[in-house]
């Protein structure tokens, strides 16, 4: 499919020459689309599976069983959301301003957390799994992306689950250390999502540090009074016991992103474990980060 996408200037401004005209932008799908509805992202249209079944005949004469194909197609009514496709060629043409209008817009959709997902989880088992090496990679200009929505780091975690454990350090070498990711969703409260960012720090450092982390969320819900979370958290420290690695496993540093045009706003992630709330700068809490753009009657924060 193709989406012809008008392009208009923010707060009145006099639009650049490549914003006069509309862009078009192709994708694929995996369905025959019969409709479109663009408030809701959606494509409607149908699926094919072709199915070919075995009849055996036998002649009354010779009893030679003849094998007969026949093939059986059925026909479903379907759904696929686009928005993640066209993001992605947005930010590839470094429209990364007009990307972010676009995924405001539609930021109210039930299923707009997915929408990051796919793409980051797209982009990166195209370039981690490519055998040639890519001179413009678009996987950090994604991840700068999504951290302007506050369910970054359940996007990002949930992203890493459903991928293989080898593409985990390419993966956090753009959105962060997976260390610094933990913290952050203590700083948050978010403390199901630090539950999960354990499963990776496991399989990425040496038990102690799984067990250090694990104890201050263990700690943290216990405060909270979260005894689910808190029978999680003992069961998790006693799988991991007290054997210590000799050789600790690669831990990705996270890599300087590449500039895109359009915006800028790749955030410091680190926070200290031994840094207490009370000497936190109030911006660590704020996770819903926005981009800097001029306001004006029609633009939203």
């Amino acid at each position: 499919m193709k989406v012809w996408l008008p392009l208009f200037p923010r707060d009145h401004r006099k639009p650049h020459s490549f914003l006069s005209q509309r862009i078009m932008l192709p994708f694929h799908i995996n369905i025959y689309p019969l409709a479109v509805l663009f408030e809701d992202a959606l494509v409607l249209g149908a699926v094919n599976d072709t199915l070919l079944y075995d009849s055996l005949y036998t002649r009354n004469t010779a009893r030679e069983q003849l094998e007969v194909l026949f093939p059986f197609c059925v026909v479903e009514r379907t759904s696929q959301i686009y928005l993640h496709h066209i993001l992605r060629q947005l930010l590839v043409r470094n429209l990364g301003e007009q990307a972010l209008l676009l995924a405001q817009s539609c930021a109210a959709l039930p299923y707009f957390p997915h929408v990051l997902e796919l793409m980051l989880h797209e982009v990166l088992e195209e370039e981690a799994t490519s055998r040639e090496p890519i001179p413009d990679p678009l996987l950090p200009t994604v991840a700068k992306f999504i951290t302007e929505f506050p369910l970054f780091l359940q996007t990002v975690v949930h992203c890493a689950r459903k991928t293989e454990y080898a593409l985990w350090n390419y993966l956090f070498a753009a959105v962060g250390n997976p260390k610094d990711l933990f913290e952050e969703c203590l700083m948050a409260q978010d403390l199901d999502t630090a539950a999960s960012y354990l499963i990776i720090l496991q399989n990425m450092e040496v038990p102690a540090v799984s067990r250090q982390h694990a104890t201050l969320l263990f700690n943290t819900a216990l405060e909270q009074g979260k005894w689910d979370l808190c029978r999680h958290m003992i069961r998790f420290l006693k799988a991991i016991g007290s054997g210590e690695s000799e050789t600790p496993p690669s831990t990705p540093t996270a890599q300087e992103p590449s500039s895109s045009g359009g915006f800028d706003f790749f955030r410091n992630r680190s926070i200290s474990l031994s840094q207490s709330a009370e000497n936190v700068p109030p911006s660590k809490f704020n996770l819903q980060k926005t981009l800097s753009m001029p306001s004006g009657p029609s633009g939203k924060r």
